[in-house]
């Protein structure tokens, strides 16, 4: 795990969860040595990490993984709990989700993922079912399966910017102000109501626009792969935060009462310096007149936007 913790950090994770078989903790019965434990303790803190330590016992994944000898640990486990769902197959991503969150039993996602699309879900994941935890599967890009492409900074770029919003989703979840959104092969639209307001998401296209000039033009078609996700928090009536993107998308808000009309009354680009200092870009006209800001292909970005009524 030496090498592994620095990577860890640059990739702006706050907590790893790593593996230790018991076999090398106590090699034979009644001898234990914690020195591999204490070690990934060690190179944890020394990188600002919170851990979270996996054991393995005798089984795992429905097979024996260490000898015989080590068996007793099975008795000497905690009470059993409830699974918590690791997610690969994510055609049934919200047919899982959904059953695991319940109000006594915040869900966790404990593996999922590691490719671009993965990263896109996570500001779904923490917006709509609030979760705990959304843990890609080797991250580190070692592994010979479910593992990492290092070329691949889509994750880097999503925890960056979650991060930089953490206190405002925890109020905003303690405030029931908060939501997402989620565009993949199942969905080509997606939105949510939030006061007298709609906030939407679609893919982001110019092909409307390059057909008044006869340019012709193709809709952007979703597969599984341009996956764009996006977390929305609702700071006042009229106000929202969204942030989000991976795959391409268009953000718009309207009103959800009938005759009503509305604006927006701006839309900021928010990004961060070194410092962690806010900066604030204000879009003209130009930047929304598709019906809202955009985020392209590959990108993360949040926005504030503020809508009036006339």
């Amino acid at each position: 795990m030496a090498p592994i913790w620095k990577r860890m950090a640059t990739k702006h994770l706050n907590t790893v969860i790593a593996a230790v078989s018991w076999e090398l903790i106590e090699p034979t019965e009644g001898h234990f040595d914690f020195t591999l434990v204490d070690e990934m303790i060690r190179g944890a803190r020394e990188s600002h990490l919170r851990l979270v330590i996996l054991w393995f016992g005798s089984w795992k994944n429905g097979g024996r993984t260490t000898s015989t000898s080590v068996r007793h640990l099975e008795i000497r486990c905690a009470p059993y709990r409830p699974a918590l769902p690791d997610i690969y197959s994510t055609d049934l991503f919200d047919w899982v989700m959904e059953r695991y969150d319940t109000a006594d039993n915040p869900v966790m996602v404990p593996e999922t993922k590691s490719s671009s699309d993965g990263a896109a879900r996570a500001f779904y994941a923490f917006g709509r079912y609030q979760t705990l935890c959304y843990s890609p599967f080797g991250i580190d890009g070692a592994g010979l399966m479910n593992s990492a492409d290092p070329s691949d900074h889509a994750y880097d770029k999503t925890y960056q910017l979650l991060g930089r919003f953490t206190p405002l989703i925890i109020q905003s979840r303690r405030e029931r102000r908060i939501s997402g959104l989620l565009l993949d092969n199942n969905r080509v639209e997606d939105h949510v109501k939030m006061g007298r307001y709609v906030v939407a998401i679609r893919p982001s296209s110019t092909w409307q626009a390059q057909a008044l000039v006869g340019v012709k033009g193709e809709e952007v078609k979703m597969t599984g792969t341009n996956v764009a996700g996006l977390l929305v928090m609702q700071e006042d009536e009229g106000q929202f935060l969204v942030a989000g993107g991976i795959g391409n998308m268009i953000v718009n808000v309207y009103s959800s009462e009938s005759g009503k009309h509305v604006a927006f009354e701006s839309v900021d680009e928010l990004t961060f310096d070194k410092d962690g200092k806010e900066m604030i870009h204000r879009l003209n006209g130009d930047e929304t007149t598709l019906g809202g800001p955009v985020i392209r292909d590959g990108e993360v970005k949040a926005f504030r936007i503020k809508m009036y009524e006339y």
